[in-house]
This record gives structure tokens, C-alpha cells and sequence, in this order.
């Protein structure tokens, strides 16, 4: 459905974190499920934003439970992502030790509470935005009716891959039309595998 050869897509700050103050911010999460833009929210902010830059930067992906954290200190980093609360530990070791977390994160912020004896924290849900599906239909240039997008939205939250993947799956110049022939073929499971590559 997308090609890789392609520029990116623009990056959509429907958070409108480009002018938005950092500066006193020990921790900042971005929740939500997969697919809803968390990692491009946290390559945006380490690239672009002003509060972030002239920092020593520490970028931090965990694929499995990591047994330690690096030995770093004074680092604002971007950690992507938590995905169990037993990983909470890691995180306070990394404010332990002075550093500022910016995090993509599948545990609800209200876990992450018992750290702000570290400094404040802030917190974002991102997948409930139907607004930023909208947008991202545009640009594809798929019709879509605001109904079919709620719909979509109130089922699977407003993530970006479960949108490639249905147009990927049901390919149509209607968002309606390929969401309902995803609703009588099959579900999200049956399209897991689609190429998503080019979303933002």
C-alpha cells in the first residue's frame, strides 16, 4: 500500500509538542498501543525539539526484559518502550542515577506515579485521537466518512499500522468500504503480517 521509496510522511504533532515546555520534566510517557505513533513522537522530540537539543542523548530500545540498565548518567534518554510493569525498576534506576526519561510506554502511566518523588512527570495518551486518523487518510488520499473512522477508533484506537493494514488487506479508495470488507473477512490477526513501512 505504501512505497518505500517514498519521502515520509510529515510528522503530525496533534500533541502539539513543538510548543510545548520540557524544561522541568524529569519523565515524560507516551501511551498507547502499538502502531499509534509513540516512537515516531519520541524521534521527533530527540531530533527536533528545542528543549531536547544541545543534551547528551541516550537512545534505548528494550525488545526483551532487559536484565540492567547502561551505566549512564546526567542523560536525557528515550527509552522505546515499556511493555510490563516489571520494567518500572529499570525506569527508576534511570532516574536514580540523573537522568531524564522520555518514554513510549504499553503500562498505563498511573504505575509509573510512585516516580515522581524523582521530579515531575507528564504524561500523554495517544491513541484516541480520531483527528490524526483523518489526517493521515488525507494524505493517503482514501475517502473516509467521520462515522467509519469513530467506528474504527472506539474498537481499535487510533493507530496508524491497524489502518495500513486494512487498506493493505482490502485495498479500496474508501476507508468505509475496506473497513467494512474487514469486518466480513477477517480481523486484525489475519493481517498482522502487512507491510507498514512509510506510516508516520
Amino acid at each position: 500500500m505504501t512505497d518505500p521509496n517514498a519521502p515520509p510522511d510529515p510528522f503530525d504533532d496533534f500533541l502539539q509538542l513543538e510548543r510545548t515546555s520540557f524544561t522541568d520534566v524529569r519523565i515524560a510517557l507516551f501511551y498507547g498501543c502499538s502502531g499509534s505513533g509513540k516512537s515516531s513522537i519520541l524521534d521527533f522530540l530527540a531530533r527536533r525539539h528545542v528543549d531536547f537539543q544541545d543534551r547528551p542523548q541516550f537512545h534505548l530500545r528494550w525488545e526483551s526484559f532487559p536484565e540492567r540498565v547502561p551505566e549512564i548518567h546526567a542523560h536525557l534518554v528515550f527509552l522505546d518502550e515499556v511493555r510490563h510493569r516489571r520494567e518500572l525498576r529499570l525506569v527508576r534506576q534511570l532516574l536514580q542515577n540523573g537522568n531524564t526519561v522520555i518514554a513510549a510506554t504499553h503500562v498505563a502511566p498511573a504505575w509509573f506515579w510512585p516516580l515522581r518523588r524523582y521530579g515531575k512527570l507528564r504524561a500523554y495518551t495517544i491513541d484516541r485521537d480520531t483527528e490524526k486518523i483523518t489526517r493521515y487518510l488525507q494524505r493517503l488520499r482514501v475517502a473516509y466518512t467521520d462515522a467509519a473512522v469513530r467506528t474504527f477508533c472506539r474498537r481499535y484506537g487510533a493507530t496508524f499500522t491497524d489502518v495500513d493494514c486494512i487498506l493493505e488487506a482490502w485495498p479500496s479508495a474508501s476507508f468505509d468500504q475496506s473497513y467494512y470488507q474487514f469486518h466480513r473477512h477477517g480481523d486484525i490477526t489475519t493481517v498482522a503480517t502487512c507491510d507498514v513501512r512509510g506510516r508516520p
